[in-house]
């Protein structure tokens, strides 16, 4: 093992003496930087990475300022401050070079930092290219000899101050073979400006690359036993073995500069990496992942999400395969300010303690602006001369928990009376929801007026917030409730709005609505100055319901006016019980138009509402609406004494025809009705000496058909009739004649009828005396 040592210290000492002897310039690396004092004051920051062997001062004239257009030099303000030597050496601190011990057998390397002042007074929008070259580029590494070393930033004026990225990683790094490594080669930038990392070649002149050995390249600058992998956000490099071979390398980092998507700055940095031997087999450290986070959220391996004011706090270690044999130390750069990071074993110092890997506890109270703040670990081992070092960026994202007026967004209106609500969507993405009608779904519908909050959480748990008022865009008239006649409410059912022309003396139908699950229902924007609302329940919902108007009135007559001077109207009521018990009773007609000042006497009246009301049990029945012909039937009627009601304006709905059914007689159909002004007629014609035999009665059971059914039809002797089938316009279908006996036949209905496709249709039944004309519906 001492032999090893001994043989590793002098292949360490040869590496590092060599350098003076190869390298005729000594440098090993430089970049420059761009500082605005005031005004147009800017200052220009020269860093040069170079042996401690090396004692020739800088050239003056070594840097140069040119305008990338019509723009001027600036002039010079004073002279170039004297030079400041920095060791940077990555020695053990037991270890010591000739930087500062001339007796010591390690070489060593200098950081050497100078600046001048400069006059950038052209607009905003000039373009510089601000170099350093010098003679001459050191010879036997990755690059092949040339005849100048050249480093330079590219520099835009803007507006505001611009200060160029500070670089904080290494300056020099000796690695050792076959060992992986993670390096921050990023930057940190006072402005807040979007940094953008990437390879870059080398260059020996203004646009001339050097040429790199073979096998070497600008984006593997230690050749093909090492992979380079650059993250373009953190300035992160990992350095993988494979398998890592010795070999002495310079790389060049590349920094672009954004501010609001604008590119204003880009800046080189070139560094050397020597890789030497490492006989002890030395591991590198590694960093652990962040656990134990409070106050914020994980997002990716090192990058937390917070909000603003969250006391964000993590735990994070180091470890190494060769503890505890090594001491090990974590550290982090400070650079967020107010943050702690102490040690969980030692209060003072991050390092081992009998052998324990380091654990650091990091906390920070983020008063700050939301944006994104960044840190660097590092975590190195004490091994001598040359320690063993790995780095990691840790990003904490800071979010706006203020109040923001995007966050809720409107579409479509609050319109009651049209069933639309407004939608507000807070766009998704959040963890949870909490909105001020306790909904918790990212999307709400606003279905009443007014004020609506929501509390939108992050995955940091960051609470973002934003408020709405919803405004209603209809004025609701006419509201209220509608109940069935045992005081349930009329669920999911039409309602009409009504009004009555005086001048025609009929009624027209304004606008309709449906009851909701507990009857309500509602209008909007009414236009009209007198309205009437009628429940209209479908009677295959609710079979126990007539259609009755508010308020509670099966005809107009009786029927409550609503006045616009009273709106906004409440208007409940309660629909009239009409069920028959049932039985096979069977009343229909034809209306047509009586003495009128509007109509002409015998035109047939469609879509007028007709109401059949039973003496015997004290209620209405059943309802219909003639159709185009004037037809209309009451069906399920049970024997019992009947009033036909015609629902119309200004007809007296009391004094009307009465029809008594009875077992015996139990079907009637075709009764002619006469439609008057004031008053319903049913025309009961005089036949003079009618023929004793003209008694034809003709049904079809049941009426409406499904997929079965009969003809019955009497007669009071022998006689051919005549079979004419029409549809609702009146056009021929079929005929057919066929000669029956005396007394009652039943005929099965056959496909001639039962094949006809769902609707009404007409029978014509002609015997030598008389006609019958019977409406058949088919129902499939």
């Amino acid at each position: 093992m001492i032999k090893a040592l001994h043989k590793y210290l002098l292949v360490l000492t040869l590496v590092i003496l060599s350098l003076s002897e190869l390298h005729a310039s000594h440098l090993l690396g430089a970049t420059l930087r761009m500082e605005c004092i005031s005004g147009c004051t800017t200052r220009i920051h020269l860093t040069r990475y170079r042996e401690c062997s090396s004692t020739n001062p800088m050239d003056p004239a070594a840097v140069s300022i040119t305008p990338l257009g019509t723009c001027l030099v600036p002039a010079a303000i004073g002279a170039w401050s004297p030079e400041i030597y920095n060791e940077i050496t990555p020695l053990c601190p037991t270890a010591s070079s000739i930087c500062t011990n001339p007796s010591a057998t390690l070489g060593g390397v200098f950081e050497v930092y100078n600046f001048r002042d400069y006059a950038f007074c052209e607009p905003a929008g000039c373009q510089y290219e601000i170099a350093y070259s010098t003679c001459c580029r050191p010879q036997g590494v990755n690059i092949i000899q040339t005849t100048f070393f050249y480093i330079f930033q590219r520099y835009t004026i803007t507006a505001a101050c611009n200060n160029t990225p500070v670089f904080t990683g290494p300056r020099v790094a000796y690695l050792q073979n076959g060992v992986d490594y993670k390096l921050h080669m990023g930057a940190y930038d006072a402005d807040g400006d979007v940094l953008v990392y990437s390879l870059s070649s080398a260059f020996e002149s203004p646009g001339v690359p050097v040429t790199y050995m073979n096998g070497y390249s600008a984006t593997s600058p230690l050749g093909p036993s090492w992979t380079f992998q650059l993250d373009a956000q953190t300035g992160m490099l990992s350095i993988d073995a494979n398998p890592g071979n010795l070999v002495v390398g310079n790389v060049v980092v590349k920094v672009d500069e954004y501010r609001n998507g604008n590119l204003i700055s880009e800046t080189l940095r070139e560094i050397q990496l020597s890789v030497l031997a490492n006989p002890t087999t030395n591991a590198s450290p590694e960093i652990g992942p962040l656990n134990t986070i409070s106050g914020g959220n994980l997002v990716s391996p090192y990058h937390i999400q917070a909000c603003v004011g969250s006391q964000v706090c993590f735990t994070v270690g180091a470890t190494d395969p060769n503890l505890p044999a090594q001491n090990l130390k974590l550290s982090w750069d400070n650079h967020i300010p107010g943050a702690a990071f102490s040690d969980l074993f030692n209060a003072t110092i991050l390092d081992t303690v009998s052998g324990l890997a380091p654990q650091g506890r990091f906390c920070w109270t983020n008063t700050a602006l939301p944006g994104t703040y960044q840190f660097l670990l590092t975590a190195t081992d004490d091994v001598c001369p040359v320690r063993t070092y790995c780095q990691q960026i840790v990003t904490i994202e800071v979010l706006n928990s203020l109040p923001s007026n995007a966050l809720i967004t409107s579409s479509g209106s609050l319109h009651p009376c049209n069933g639309t609500g407004d939608t507000l969507d807070t766009g998704g993405g959040f963890t949870s929801y909490a909105w001020s009608t306790g909904a918790t779904t990212a999307m709400i519908i606003a279905n009443t007026p007014g004020l609506y909050q929501v509390t939108a959480t992050t995955a940091a748990g960051c609470s973002l917030w934003d408020s709405i008022t919803v405004v209603q865009q209809a004025q609701v008239d006419i509201s209220g409730t509608i109940l069935d006649h045992q005081s349930a409410p009329l669920a999911n059912q039409r309602v009409w709005l009504i009004r009555h022309d005086s001048t025609l003396q009929s009624l027209q139908l304004v606008d309709s609505a449906f009851t909701d699950a507990g009857g309500f229902y509602q209008f909007c924007d009414v236009a009209e100055d007198t309205v009437y609302v009628k429940a209209a329940p479908s009677q295959a919902t609710y079979p126990n319901e007539m259609p009755t108007y508010a308020d509670t009135a099966i005809f107009f007559a009786a029927a409550l006016p609503i006045l616009a001077t009273q709106f906004p109207a409440t208007v409940n009521f309660s629909t009239k019980q009409g069920t028959n018990p049932g039985g096979i009773g069977f009343i229909g007609g034809l209306l047509s138009q009586g003495a009128n000042k509007t109509t002409a006497p015998g035109d047939p009246v469609p879509g007028q509402t007709m109401i059949l009301f039973s003496n015997t049990l004290g209620h209405a029945v059943a309802h219909a609406t003639t159709d185009a012909n004037g037809y209309f039937g009451f069906y399920f009627l049970q024997p019992g004494d009947y009033k036909v009601i015609a629902d119309k304006p200004g007809v007296d709905p009391y004094n009307v025809p009465g029809i008594t059914l009875t077992a015996q007689q139990s079907f009637l159909d075709s009764l002619d009705f006469r439609l008057h002004s004031t008053y319903l007629e049913l025309f009961m014609p005089v036949l003079g000496n009618p023929d004793p035999r003209a008694v034809l009665e003709v049904a079809v059971l049941p009426n409406p058909l499904t997929d079965a059914g009969s003809l019955r039809i009497s007669m009071p002797e022998q006689a051919e009739l005549a079979f004419k089938l029409m549809d609702i316009q009146g056009r021929a279908l079929g005929n057919w004649k066929a000669l029956l006996g005396k007394g009652q036949t039943v005929l099965p209905l056959g496909s001639e009828i039962l094949g006809l496709e769902a609707g009404t249709y007409f029978l014509e039944v002609k015997s030598p005396q008389e006609v019958r004309t019977l409406r058949i519906s088919i129902l499939h």
